[in-house]
């Protein structure tokens, strides 16, 4: 087990980031016993597409979208 801390995240590019929540999501799916196919990311980070960077379809779905200024220390 390794711990991650708010300083390691400020460090990563918005790519970098997407992935790691990306899997992030697979393990935790692999984890409950799911496939990790029901994650998905990927494509422009930047385009004018409602934000959605990492995709889990679930049952009951779940999204979570990446932005720089989410990477401050109170968040």
């Amino acid at each position: 087990m390794f711990e991650i801390t708010g300083d390691d995240i400020a460090l990563l590019n918005d790519t970098d980031l997407r992935t790691l929540i990306g899997r992030l999501c697979e393990a935790d799916l692999r984890r409950r016993g799911h496939s990790t196919s029901y994650v998905t990311w990927g494509g422009n980070q930047t385009a004018k597409d409602g934000g959605l960077d990492v995709y889990v379809a679930l049952p009951s779905k779940t999204s979570h979208q990446i932005h720089p200024h989410d990477k401050t220390p109170e968040r």
